[in-house]
């Protein structure tokens, strides 16, 4: 949407849930992130989850709600993290907000340019464009599993881009 000559986007909430909890972010564009935060919770709990992204979908009221599609090839998910999503955007969906999913794919499709692949390299690439986050950048796994605490940060952000890229 254009104003003025002035490129304006909608406000989305992505939420990015892994073994530890879950990671959102509040975006209105894609290097425009006005809240991010990693929540961890122990012992991990869905019903819990789902209560503190409903809270958030009160606070922030977005336009739209980013989650990760986990249909692909590339999705590495377990079945309570599948159900998770699946709950997730049912409720989102309920609460009558618009819900969009991308996959690790489509998130690499987008990075493409940037000869990003690996979640490193994507991670890389958010830390170079987007203000706050070259601190937060994790030294590079040494092992292609093993992923950093903060990784559901940069998917997270990784998501929204995604989202920004596709839609306008």
């Amino acid at each position: 949407m254009k104003d003025n000559g002035i490129q304006s986007y909608e406000t989305i909430l992505t939420v990015y849930p892994n073994a530890k909890g879950y990671a959102y972010a509040l975006m209105q564009g894609p290097t425009v992130v006005l809240e991010k935060k990693m929540v961890s919770i122990s012992p991990v709990d869905n019903t819990r989850i789902i209560r503190e992204v409903s809270d958030l979908l009160k606070c922030y009221t977005p336009d739209a709600v980013i989650l990760e599609d986990t249909s692909c090839k590339f999705a590495r998910k377990g079945a309570r993290g599948k159900q998770l999503l699946r709950s997730l955007n049912l409720s989102a969906k309920y609460r009558g907000y618009p819900v969009y999913s991308y996959s690790r794919e489509d998130i690499r499709l987008v990075f493409e340019p940037w000869r990003a692949t690996t979640k490193y390299e994507i991670a890389e690439v958010i830390a170079k464009n987007i203000k706050g986050f070259e601190m937060l950048l994790y030294p590079k796994p040494k092992y292609p599993d093993s992923q950093k605490y903060l990784t559901a940060l940069f998917d997270t952000i990784s998501l929204g881009i995604t989202h920004y890229y596709k839609t306008t």
